[in-house]
């Protein structure tokens, strides 16, 4: 029976059998399987669903391709996955059936690499794979060849290695292949012919000088790409110079404008227009040129340059012909450069060129090595740029968080929050005046949710701090044709709205003036971060978006961050002034040794298994990459060790192109002797190049102690941690509020389109489904809004081609794009042919486009288009309800225009139109009023009870209580505000973990929303009058009693708890509350606890909708004890005398855990120096694995117990005091004139450091061998 369904529809079929693996992958409960298929099948035969590609996907440029992980043990086959076509498959794979796209795996999932699995099982997996080939259907497939990214990703596309009618050609002609064939039953390894005829016809490989340049040109013709659509013939491009100057280290000239050629204004015109990019032109394509000869393996980006455009009007003009008849001179549309031609390759009929990617406002982000940067070498340039820069890094992580608070507090923010998501709703067509009240509407506010979500994430694992659109843009880069920019000058011109990805030529654009940083990333060095100085060039005004660099110099300005060049680089470009360095560091020398063997045509299969395998052992561009951020954070960027891990970085980023892989890391000290300018000899100990421990702000790590870094970064991972945990906790609950349908959205005879409705329903939320299973997205939200936080289902992390725009995001955005676009025109299709342009007009918008019916509004609905609007919106939102899976509700606003005129029309005939406040403010309202009524008694003595027990004297008791009742007494609802407060603090504890009480925490909120600490929240929530010290001594001079207005009590009490939440407050010096005529003061740190209660409260309230902490519930149902959960793996080190078991249970006792357990790492033990009053014996330290369970709290403080905390940074305190004695003379080992200063910080710098690293350990931290704090020490050291 099951057969049976193959036989009536195999597409269907086969789409069935994908949504089944998709669900088992993503851990569903299946059940019985052959029922759980059946249903599927039920289900897409009545929406007439399946996986093909859709007739807009096609024109695209979209393809299916077929995936395969190869592991030692196993060989995986997933469902297909919809990708942007690339060259070979666009000739060569059409059906879908001659190409799979394969992925080299371990059996845990992870990469093969050498430092973690054999080389005898990568040589026997991968080797055989490539070698031998796989089996698939019958088919035999083998190695084609792989992208850069996918040689990093250990993935590769293998192809049918001969068809049908090639088997039977070689089996006539050679009788070894028909005896071989007679005994395996299959053809020999080495036969290919379809393979080879691919090669040969993408171009001529074998004449480029070595196999690992040979497989990177190769894989050029893999990048995803989209074909322009218009014809580039023979005539109409050229080649024209480059422009070079300089010598590199090893004598090479550099070449300034390498990867960049140039396109004339008409041919991007035609592109955008054949590619449907809307009314905007990019000013910089990023493009694969098949082209003819020497133009086939063009490689780069091509810079609009109008140049040419009146060159062919001046060349017309005066009737010129080229002196070429074969190309015309005069009027070309492409200039290329012989820097772009990467290979030569053979002609096909109707040339056209590869879009790869295009300008366009995008917007740029700080990470973790990034900041590192920024952190280390203003500390190194001056005390003064370290705080400074230090302090706006900090400001732009709280601006981030107050802005997710506003998304959902504030309606304003919000909407302009929802108009950054994919235009398919126009948001300024839900007007608050007819009702829309969309931070409370279920929908929309589930966006803003999975947008919050989605940074959080980002920020945790990446530490990505986005820099203001107005302060900075991520830009590809190209050279300044006219010259006329000097070195050291670049110019910048950039749309001001950055949410319009194709913005046209009226929108309005800016030209950056003055001083900028760049930087390319990944940037490891300090010379990777630049200044430069921005100017306006009239004669450039033509780029936009676009980050041009002068064409003259020393050196290429690209080659100075981190060995970049122009052949489609991205550029972080920034003009935030707190962000800037006093002056720029020297660049990195990143000259690499050319390649150059004698490949002999029979051996190029052999040689490019061998180069592959070896890659997969020996790439450790990640590793390296990540090891330089570990010991740059304990050793200091400008260490040797650090710069010893550049320089090997530059060497593994070469290693696909070069061959050579660089040496590996070392796992251990080493002592070094250098002679110093006196003769005498000084011993140096170097620290292995392989981290021995990471910072907590790595991620993946789970076999390395870790310890609490002192810098920038460790300090920005920690904030974040604590939000993400907050956000964690019951994040598979539903919201509080619920889906409640809008009464004001009704239409009399709506009905009558209520089966329609659901038909509709049911098919779009099938094809709904199946993008959400097929890419593993979790919910309607996150696919909605583009803010996906992982995909499971691509073929791994970094499938997409790094520099291609049309990556694996790309493609979901473009599916559900197609999807409701689809269904939005069918709307309105039953009231006539093309109905959706006959009954729409367009909005009045700048980057409006006539021909998106998404910039289309329906502005006068018939009473049928109202009843089907009303009656999807009513059977959508009626499914959500009863619906015990993820929730869909955007069908119900595909007639978004239509509903808002019905709101409209009801607003109308309702007198008092009433806008709903925000739901947390009623939530709060609503809690507090049911609170206050069930322990009333409680509230009217609360002041006496509770302020007066805990007063040590009369004065204190009359001072407080006078300050209080007065503020209690003028403003009316307060004393509400102070009674849920103190409930608040009772469930935290907080007046048995701290100093505080009841009178210090009352106080503390009037001296808030009387804004004495100066807040933007304090400012939104303050009672608009102070009650000083003077006013009290007159009591006649006290206002009016006024009650507060409706809502502004739960306003306050959530600005109090983002203010308790915050870092500002945190950190104040001190917190004195003289002022309010209360004599008390605290010293910084002694109201920590109520910071670290009070962020978990804020936060779990504005995200999750929920009250635990807070005395707001009347509902019986809900816990109000901590949840006990597994917890994330520990890796501790003990000396191996420990006595396990007692461990765990001091460690248990002491942290409240509910559960602990402790086992011995695999990895090898380590000898170790630890440090005792009169010798250093060497002992032995273990690794152990530290699990356990219980609250969230108690974790927290296992992970204070055992995190090994480190001075910041200590070395350079050590070198200015040693620096300071050698300055006056004073007696020490450096006093001589003789002895460099350089000698002395690098002697101090490894010895102190080698010193701490033998010390980090728990063993260390549990017992007396640390010595004792030496005092204060300066903040910095200005070098």
């Amino acid at each position: 029976m099951e057969t049976s369904h193959y036989f009536v529809d195999p597409t269907l079929c086969e789409s069935a059998l994908e949504d089944l693996i998709n669900m088992i992958d993503s851990r569903k409960r299946v059940g019985n399987i052959l029922k759980c298929f059946h249903k599927i099948i039920a289900r897409r035969e009545r929406a007439q669903l399946t996986n093909g590609l859709s007739r807009e996907e096609m024109v695209e440029g979209f393809q299916r391709v077929r995936k395969v992980i190869i592991t030692p043990t196993r060989i995986i086959y997933l469902a297909p996955e919809t990708i942007m076509g690339n060259r070979v498959l666009r000739r060569y794979d059409t059906d879908g059936t001659r190409i799979l796209r394969i992925t080299f795996r371990d059996d845990d999932n992870q990469k093969m690499r050498g430092s973690k699995t054999s080389n005898v099982i990568i040589e026997q997996a991968v080797g055989g794979a490539l070698s031998t080939g796989i089996h698939v259907a019958g088919r035999h497939f083998g190695y084609l060849g792989s992208s850069n990214s996918q040689m990093r990703d250990s993935g590769a596309y293998f192809m049918i290695k001969y068809t049908a009618g090639d088997q039977q050609r070689e089996l006539a002609r050679n009788e070894e292949a028909r005896r071989h064939y007679e005994l395996k039953l299959t053809m020999p390894d080495e036969f290919n012919p379809c393979i080879k005829r691919t090669r040969e016809k993408l171009g001529k490989f074998e004449e480029i000088e070595s196999i690992p340049k040979l497989m990177a040109r190769l894989g050029q013709c893999f990048t995803q790409s989209r074909l322009s659509g218009v014809e580039l013939k023979r005539e109409k491009y050229l080649t024209t110079f480059d422009i070079v100057g300089g010598r590199n280290s090893r004598g090479e000239v550099f070449t300034f404008s390498d990867g960049c050629g140039m396109i004339s204004l008409e041919f991007a015109q035609e592109i955008s227009k054949a590619m449907d990019l809307g009314k905007g032109k990019p000013s910089c394509f990023q493009a694969c040129c098949p082209s003819l000869i020497r133009f086939r393996g063009i490689k780069g980006v091509v810079a609009v340059e109008p140049g040419i455009d009146e060159m062919a009007k001046w060349a017309e003009s005066l009737g010129l012909e080229s002196p070429n008849p074969k190309i015309n001179i005069w009027s070309p549309h492409c200039m290329f450069r012989p820097s772009q031609d990467k290979f030569k390759s053979t002609k096909t009929v109707k040339e056209q060129l590869e879009m790869v990617k295009y300008s366009s406002p995008v917007p740029v982000a700080l990470n973790k090595p990034f900041i590192n940067i920024l952190d280390q070498v203003s500390e190194h340039q001056s005390f003064t740029s370290h705080r400074r820069i230090c302090e706006r890094i900090e400001e732009l992580l709280d601006m981030q968080m107050r802005h997710f608070a506003r998304f959902i507090l504030d309606e304003s923010f919000c909407r302009n929050k929802l108009k950054e998501f994919p235009h398919r709703v126009d948001i300024d067509s839900l007007p608050m005046s007819s009702g829309f009240t969309l931070s409370a509407e279920p929908f929309f506010r589930s966006l803003i949710k999975a947008s919050i979500k989605a940074s959080v994430v980002k920020q945790l694992r990446k530490e990505q701090i986005p820099i203001p659109c107005e302060m900075g843009r991520s830009m590809l880069g190209v050279i300044d044709e006219t010259g006329r920019l000097q070195y050291g000058q670049v110019f910048v011109r950039y749309t001001r709205s950055i949410h319009v990805k194709l913005p046209p030529e009226t929108a309005t654009r800016l030209v950056l003036t003055g001083p900028v940083m760049i930087t390319k990333n990944p940037c490891i060095v300090p010379g990777d971060v630049r200044m430069f100085e921005a100017v306006d060039i009239p004669e450039l005004h033509h780029h936009c978006d676009v980050l041009v660099f002068p064409q003259s110099g020393p050196r290429p300005h690209p080659d100075q961050m981190a060995g970049s060049d122009l052949d489609g680089d991205e550029y972080s470009v920034i003009w935030d002034k707190r962000l800037y360095f006093d002056h720029n560091e020297k660049p990195f020398d990143f000259a690499c040794e050319k390649v150059q063997d004698d490949i002999a045509e029979r051996n190029v299969e052999r040689l490019m298994r061998n180069h592959y395998i070896e890659y997969l052992k020996l790439d450790a561009v990640g590793t390296i990459a990540n090891n330089h951020l570990h010991q740059s954070d304990q050793y200091g960027l400008y260490s040797d060790i650090a710069m010893n891990l550049a320089k090997k970085n530059c060497d593994a980023v070469d290693f696909t192109k070069t061959g050579r892989a660089p040496a590996p890391l070392r796992y251990n000290w080493m002592t070094l002797t250098e002679e110093e300018e006196d003769g005498s000899i000084t011993n140096i100990d170097m620290p292995p190049e392989r981290a021995e421990r990471v910072p907590d702000y790595h991620f993946g790590n789970d076999v390395t102690p870790v310890y609490v870094s002192p810098r920038l970064a460790g300090s920005l991972f920690r904030e974040l941690k604590a939000i993400d945990d907050v956000m964690k906790v019951n994040e598979e609950m539903e919201e509080r509020i619920e889906v409640v349908m809008d009464a004001q959205i009704d239409w009399p005879g709506w009905e009558e389109f209520l089966e329609t409705a659901q038909t509709q329903l049911a098919r779009y939320n099938s094809q709904l489904r199946a993008i959400m299973e097929n890419y593993g997205i979790r919910n309607e939200s996150e696919l909605f809004s583009g803010c996906i936080v992982e995909v499971r289902n691509r073929i791994s992390d970094r499938d997409q081609d790094d520099m291609s725009y049309f990556n694996t995001n790309q493609v979901i955005e473009t599916k559900m794009h197609n999807l409701y676009r689809a269904f939005r025109e069918n709307f309105f299709e039953e009231f006539g042919r093309n109905g959706w342009k006959q009954f729409t007009t367009k909005i009045e918008k700048t980057y409006a486009d006539e021909e998106n019916v998404f910039h289309r509004l329906c502005k006068h609905p018939s009473e049928d288009m109202v009843r089907k609007a009303v009656a999807c919106y009513k059977v959508c939102y009626s499914e959500a309800m009863r619906s015990t899976e993820s929730k869909k509700l955007s069908f119900a606003w595909l007639a978004f225009d239509i509903l808002a005129e019905v709101k409209k029309r009801k607003s109308m005939t309702v007198q008092t139109h009433h806008m709903t406040r925000n739901p947390i403010f009623d939530i709060l309202d609503k809690h507090r009023a049911e609170y206050i009524e069930e322990n009333r008694n409680e509230f009217t003595n609360f002041l006496h009870t509770r302020l007066t027990r805990t007063m040590s004297t009369f004065k204190q008791r009359e001072q407080a209580f006078t300050i209080i009742r007065n503020y209690m007494n003028t403003y009316l609802g307060l004393d509400e505000v102070l009674f849920i407060l103190l409930e608040w603090a009772d469930r935290c504890l907080l007046f048995k973990k701290s100093s505080f009480r009841e009178q210090h925490l009352c106080l503390l909120l009037i001296l808030f929303i009387t804004n004495h600490f100066l807040t933007r929240d304090a400012a939104k929530a303050n009672l608009e009058s102070d009650i000083y010290i003077e006013v009290l001594r007159s009591p006649s001079a006290l206002p009016q009693p006024s009650r507060l207005p409706s809502g502004r009590a739960a306003r306050i009490t959530l600005s109090f708890f983002e203010f308790l939440a915050s870092r500002r407050f945190r950190r104040l010096s001190s917190l004195s509350f003289v002022s309010l005529g209360f004599m008390s003061v605290f010293n910084r740190g002694q109201w920590l606890p109520v910071h670290q209660s009070a962020l978990k409260t804020y936060y779990n309230i504005l995200f999750n909708l929920r009250f635990e902490e807070l005395p707001l519930s009347t509902d019986p149902e809900i816990v109000t004890s901590a949840i006990a959960r597994e917890h994330e793996t520990l890796v501790i080190e003990l000396p191996e005398t420990v006595n396990i078991p007692n461990m765990e249970d001091i460690l248990r006792k002491a942290t409240g855990l509910e559960a602990i357990k402790i086992r011995k790492s695999e990895k090898v033990a380590v000898r170790a120096d630890v440090w005792t009053s009169d010798k250093k014996p060497k002992r032995q330290i273990n690794k152990y694995i530290l699990s356990s369970r219980g609250t969230l709290e108690a974790f927290y403080e296992l992970k204070k117990i055992i995190s090994v905390r480190v001075s910041m940074p200590l070395y350079l305190y050590c070198i200015q005091i040693i620096l300071m004695a050698n300055e006056e003379n004073r007696k020490s080992r450096f006093n001589s004139a003789k002895t460099s200063n350089k000698a002395i910080r690098r002697y101090l710098a490894v010895k102190i450091t080698r010193l701490l690293s033998r010390t980090l350990s728990l063993h260390s931290l549990l017992s007396d061998y640390c010595a004792p704090s030496k005092g204060n020490v300066p903040l910095s050291i200005k070098k």
